[in-house]
């Protein structure tokens, strides 16, 4: 996609967000937090990998190959599997985002949610070569 189309992307859904928030008190608003559950996974996924490459010592803005998605391939899925993995667990964190929306919870609780999900990425992300190898055994055993 290269940058170019990323910031299209990633300014167009922005712009819809703050349109939707900004009609508050129709039928079809939600609250701010609620765009945090819809771009979760790349959100979280960057902000980690920036931490990860500043523990390293390395700039957070010089670009490398330690994105989930890269982790997946490198754990021997294919670039169809990953986009399917990425792109469900993507949608089912929007869909929590939402669900917790449609239920009313409170802000405060929803951040709380979305902060202690950022903290067990990260964790997670930390030990990405680690976090591949169960990948390779779980994958190996669904595959046999």
């Amino acid at each position: 996609m290269g940058d170019a189309g990323s910031m299209l992307i990633g300014f167009a859904l922005l712009w819809l967000f703050i349109q939707n928030v900004e009609q508050q008190n129709t039928d079809t608003s939600y609250r701010p937090i609620v765009g945090l559950y819809i771009i979760g996974l790349p959100l979280i996924d960057m902000i980690a990998l920036m931490f990860r490459r500043i523990k390293k010592g390395r700039s957070p803005f010089k670009a490398d190959r330690e994105h989930i998605h890269h982790i997946f391939i490198k754990s021997g899925f294919t670039s169809q599997q990953t986009l399917y993995l990425l792109w469900s667990g993507s949608l089912l964190f929007a869909l929590i985002g939402l669900l917790l929306e449609v239920n009313n919870t409170p802000e405060s609780l929803m951040l709380f949610i979305f902060v202690i999900t950022f903290i067990a990425y990260t964790s997670v992300i930390m030990y990405a070569w680690k976090f591949s190898r169960f990948i390779n055994k779980f994958k190996s055993r669904v595959e046999s």
